[in-house]
């Protein structure tokens, strides 16, 4: 048995899902398509994902290292300004500041890239600005608001590595 084969047999057991079986023959080639892919997120994804490989390994740190300059994150970073930032509203859907850090996250983008620290002082600004506490309504003493903004903006800055003491705050107001 191939280690490949061991490491799905081990997923198929420690799946929370309802019980099901697939066919090996099923889902090895969709694994080996999706490995075989061009984006290097995806790449990532299976090796640490699927086939366990520990994300210290050299495979999977070359692979998150080709993340960094894979045609969607050139995309998602393609609207800064010379000065780092996105000229538009942090929140606006798909575009702002917000959403392109969260993006970065997911895709497994590689923690620590100061060239995003313009990005994560426009998020900040917006989370922090006296028009958004406004935006916070409580009624009969509970607090009526959106925390998905400030829980992810938790999430994407510890993992992208852009957390300061500034995220202590967030989470405070989470609470």
């Amino acid at each position: 048995m191939s280690q490949d084969s061991r490491q799905l047999e081990n997923l198929d057991r420690s799946s929370k899902r309802e019980t099901r079986t697939i066919a090996k023959e099923t889902y090895l080639p969709l694994l080996e398509q999706l490995h075989l892919c061009e984006e290097p997120s995806i790449r990532f994804k299976v090796l640490r994902g699927f086939l366990g490989i520990k994300e210290d390994s050299a495979e999977c740190v070359c692979e998150r290292e080709r993340i960094r300059s894979s045609n969607r994150v050139a995309a998602l970073l393609s609207e800064r300004d010379d000065s780092g930032e996105i000229p538009v509203h942090p929140y606006k859907k798909w575009y702002g500041a917000h959403w392109i850090l969260a993006m970065l996250a997911e895709l497994e983008y590689p923690a620590g890239d100061n060239s995003l620290v313009p990005l994560r002082e426009q998020v900040y600004k917006w989370l922090f600005s006296s028009a958004h506490e406004r935006s916070i309504v409580s009624i009969d003493g509970r607090t009526r608001r959106c925390s998905s903004q400030e829980g992810y903006a938790l999430y994407y800055l510890l993992r992208l590595g852009l957390d300061d003491d500034r995220v202590d705050e967030l989470a405070r107001r989470l609470i």
